[in-house]
């Protein structure tokens, strides 16, 4: 028996909206995180990337299948339809969390590799991860552009890249399973399966990168 789905909001907490184009938004951790207990449940944005600057204070993220804990100074990256959530610590933890669509981010491509060269100067231990090889994502005409974006991103500025993507589309295309076995009904969503396996690629991504010297590791799924 799969999982519920989980929430599909805008920003936490509002309705989505597949209409927002050209939008940006830009609020304190603090200000929407205190008003639920420090705690952002588990859930997704269809069509909003976000970058949390953690100042001070830090926590424990719930990404896809993964549980991380983060402490300041730190950044964290999320593109669209990624599950994430956090636990803050109460009252310690404060920075600024910055939404905005996929219009803004191709129109900020170009300058993609100035803000990693700010997270990697604060000594921030970046890992970018592209989008899931979904029906509702590869739909979209930009959907090989974006990925390509961000592999050029982190070759140029030598970070961890997951390649979630090339990942899933072996799945489908090079080993023939069908997208039912695994994603959810609604052609976008990852289900149980695919959790279990993106997370022991990534622990094992993670664990090889751990153990490099350099930034950039080679391990399964990542280059």
């Amino acid at each position: 028996m799969s999982a519920p789905a989980l929430p599909l909001f805008h920003l936490y907490g509002d309705p989505p909206d597949d209409q927002a184009f050209d939008f940006i938004h830009i609020e304190t951790i603090s200000s929407r995180s205190s008003i639920h207990d420090w705690t952002i449940r588990a859930h997704r944005h269809r069509n909003l990337f976000q970058i949390l600057v953690i100042e001070r204070g830090g926590g424990e993220m719930t990404y896809e299948a993964a549980t991380i804990a983060f402490a300041a100074p730190a950044a964290i990256l999320i593109p669209p339809t990624t599950a994430h959530g956090f636990r803050f610590t109460p009252g310690a933890t404060d920075g600024w969390v910055v939404s905005f669509t996929e219009d803004i981010a191709e129109a900020l491509g170009e300058r993609s590799g100035e803000g990693l060269a700010r997270l990697k100067a604060i000594e921030a231990d970046i890992v970018l991860i592209d989008p899931q090889y979904a029906p509702k994502v590869i739909a979209r005409p930009n959907a090989e552009g974006m990925v390509s974006l961000i592999a050029a991103a982190a070759k140029s500025e030598h970070v961890c890249l997951f390649n979630r993507f090339a990942l899933m589309r072996q799945w489908h295309e090079g080993d023939r399973i069908p997208f039912e076995t695994f994603l959810s009904s609604d052609g976008l969503h990852m289900n149980d399966w695919s959790y279990g396996c993106l997370a022991k690629w990534l622990a094992a991504a993670i664990a090889e990168a751990a153990m490099r010297p350099v930034a950039t590791a080679v391990g399964p799924g990542v280059r």
